[in-house]
């Protein structure tokens, strides 16, 4: 009894565990691309603001 019951809750621990990495990959993914997003926006309009300075 107390085996399986050891067993049931290392399976429910891993698989939290699981989860909550997956869940943590995806949300690291997210913010790089936003930054990524955010940074050519960034230089788009650096590359913009020398055009009209005539750099």
């Amino acid at each position: 009894m107390f085996k399986s019951l050891l067993t049931v809750t290392i399976l429910l621990c891993y698989n939290l565990c699981n989860t909550l990495s997956i869940k943590i990959k995806c949300e690291d993914e997210e913010s790089i691309f936003q930054l990524a997003q955010r940074e050519s926006r960034l230089v788009g309009r650096d590359s913009e603001y020398g055009k009209e300075n005539g750099l």
